[in-house]
């Protein structure tokens, strides 16, 4: 059930992210954007992922690895990538 819910929440971020994009090319043709829009997918990824679904993440990814390293050997480093996203 957790897996489920994590990777709709993968699925549900790419869609922001998409929304973003959109949003910034809006602006680079001088049009007008959507900034309620931009403004609340930057308030989700200000707060979301950092306080409710990495740690979630975390939990499920530690426990794969205490079950089985070579399994998560093989997802990679999830502490790295999770920095790498709050920086972007």
């Amino acid at each position: 059930m957790i897996i489920e819910r994590l990777s709709q929440e993968h699925l549900n971020i790419e869609k922001l992210l998409a929304i973003l994009e959109r949003e910034l090319e809006v602006l680079d043709r001088g049009d007008r954007a959507e900034y309620e829009v931009i403004h609340a997918v930057i308030s989700y990824f200000e707060v979301y992922p950092e306080v409710y679904h990495h740690p979630q993440e975390d939990l499920v990814f530690a426990k794969l690895r205490a079950r089985d390293p070579a399994a998560a050997a093989k997802v990679g480093d999830l502490a790295r990538e999770h920095q790498k996203g709050a920086q972007l």
